[in-house]
């Protein structure tokens, strides 16, 4: 938007881009300057930081992701750990999430 503003080319609608613009802020600001959109918004390649202006949001934004991401491997590495400490066979929840499991069980009953 500010480029539009800077653009000598636009006379006309400068008072809606003005317009415009203030009614974005006004609708999602409160979305901004929160981290977690800023988070999400980080990690799609094709934002990224490039749009965060405020270099506070964008340290809290990477804070929340560093976060989140330790938080991550920590929990696997105490799934990891546990799987390792306890029998071979898979856990119970393990065998009823798996995708493939009802092809096995379809396949048997359909040879019947």
């Amino acid at each position: 938007m500010q480029l539009l503003l800077q653009n000598s080319s636009v006379q006309y609608c400068k008072p809606l881009v003005i317009s415009v613009n203030a009614g974005i802020d006004n609708c999602f600001s409160q979305y901004i300057t929160t981290a977690e959109p800023v988070a999400s918004a980080i990690v799609h390649p094709k934002f990224k930081t490039a749009w965060i202006k405020d270099p506070e949001h964008k340290r809290l934004g990477l804070e929340l992701l560093v976060n989140k991401i330790q938080q991550q491997q920590q929990s696997l590495a105490a799934a990891t750990s546990d799987s390792a400490n306890s029998s071979d066979e898979a856990p119970v929840s393990e065998v009823k999430d798996d995708f493939f499991t009802f092809m096995s069980q379809n396949t048997s009953s359909a040879n019947c």
